[in-house]
């Protein structure tokens, strides 16, 4: 998988998963909307720590900059 959010999007995407999270016990949803809590929370954590979002990747979208590239892209080739 290739990273495709940045650092910002990271953070805003944690705080979002944090968010559904917490609504799980402060409005007592109920067996559904608590499953549907869990997999929005879940799936907003794992795009925040694995840097990877599957809808930016359809959508051929990055909010990843020079920051995210791996260090063999960011490494300059020497030249003769």
């Amino acid at each position: 998988m290739k990273k495709n959010v940045g650092p910002a999007d990271q953070y805003t995407r944690f705080l979002i998963g944090l968010g559904f999270i917490m609504n799980i016990f402060t409005i007592n949803p109920g067996i559904a909307g608590t499953i549907i809590f869990l997999v929005l929370g879940g799936s907003m954590f794992f795009s925040a720590f694995s840097g990877y979002c599957f809808l930016y990747s359809l959508l051929n979208w990055s909010t990843c900059k020079e920051t995210c590239a791996p260090a063999a892209e960011n490494a300059q080739t020497p030249s003769h």
